[in-house]
């Protein structure tokens, strides 16, 4: 019987594994070009890629605080940013968001 991440719901996996964090979550070289010219600084670029990883993977856009901190994490160091900001949880509220949705790739 598939697990609930496996459905046609799917979610994120509560246990993640390292192998699992660089295979599925890991932002490219074009990924972190892509983000960099649609955000104005660094905290914007990071919420951007976390949102798109996730994307990617649940196949809908989850609120914020639904992202597991490891998935953070490791993004922000894929990025080279030891501190995750507790801005980055703000990114449900504010009107950014709403502009990164629509952006053609």
């Amino acid at each position: 019987m598939p697990s609930l991440t496996d459905t046609v719901y799917p979610r994120f996996k509560p246990n993640l594994t390292t192998a699992e964090l660089e295979q599925i979550y890991t932002p490219t070289p074009a990924e972190k070009d892509f983000a960099w010219t649609r955000t104005s600084d660094g905290v914007q670029f990071l919420r951007l890629l976390v949102w798109l990883k996730s994307f990617q993977r649940l196949g809908y856009f989850p609120d914020f605080e639904e992202i597991p901190a490891g998935i953070i994490a490791h993004i922000a160091r894929c990025v080279g940013t030891d501190h995750v900001s507790n801005r980055l949880g703000n990114y449900d509220r504010c009107s950014v968001k709403w502009h990164h949705q629509p952006i053609d790739r």
